[in-house]
């Protein structure tokens, strides 16, 4: 069965996700490292968060269709040192 998550499933989250960034880095993915994500992003909701924002490159084509199956509106681009990439915002309202 799937489920949305509760806040009193943070502690699991937390230990997947951090059981996965080596194996993300070993791929060259750097991503996320301990730092990041942490609770405070994955609990955003309960801590009174109204919205989630987050950037891909224009080029990371898989992430771009997983944001906006997941329902992320794309708000426009931005320029960094590594190239141009896409802005998104999820409403958490």
């Amino acid at each position: 069965m799937i489920r949305r998550a509760k806040s009193n499933d943070l502690k699991q989250i937390m230990e997947i996700i951090h059981r996965i960034i080596p194996i993300m880095q070993s791929g060259g993915i750097d991503q996320w490292d301990h730092t990041y994500p942490n609770e405070a992003v994955i609990d955003g909701c309960e801590q009174g968060y109204q919205s989630i924002r987050l950037d891909t490159s224009v080029k990371n084509k898989p992430a771009i269709k997983l944001y906006l199956k997941l329902g992320y509106k794309k708000l426009g681009t931005i320029s960094f040192r590594n190239g141009l990439f896409y802005c998104f915002e999820k409403s958490l309202i």
